[in-house]
């Protein structure tokens, strides 16, 4: 007979889809404890332990070893024309789209017409910004 042993425990059963598909992806063959319980029920969840992910006993030892590999989450993004001008970081989004300018257009003409802004947002430093026609940033809070 095979001994399942709890390697992880999560408070809902959802949680614990990442780990179990990195496990299954490695050839570890896992088994879930109580997911249905707590799905039914979820205030359950802190009275029985929680969703309890087991393997089997001599797996344990790699199962652990992979669930507490946490890859570096640095992520490179592509080379952009525009870059911030407080962190010169490439990763950004424009706005793009005014929704105030086409909306008075729409009623006033009859046809909506998109008016495209000249604002991004940069995700590293967290502020908006204004493209001038020469391409150059100027910052805006």
């Amino acid at each position: 007979m095979t001994t399942f042993v709890t390697v992880s425990t999560y408070m809902f059963p959802h949680e614990l889809a990442i780990d179990r598909s990195k496990l299954e992806s490695f050839g570890i063959e896992c088994f879930v404890k109580d997911e249905f319980t707590i799905q039914t029920h979820n205030f359950l969840s802190n009275a029985l332990g929680g969703v309890k992910l087991q393997v089997k006993q001599h797996d344990y030892d790699a199962a652990l070893k992979i669930l507490n590999d946490k890859p570096d989450l640095q992520t490179e993004y592509s080379h952009s024309s525009i870059t911030c001008p407080n962190c010169g970081s490439g990763n950004i989004k424009g706005v793009g789209f005014n929704g105030k300018v086409s909306l008075v257009l729409w009623i006033i003409i009859g046809i909506p017409i998109p008016i495209f802004s000249s604002k991004f947002y940069c995700f590293s430093c967290h502020q908006n910004h204004t493209i001038n026609k020469d391409m150059s940033c100027n910052g805006r809070k």
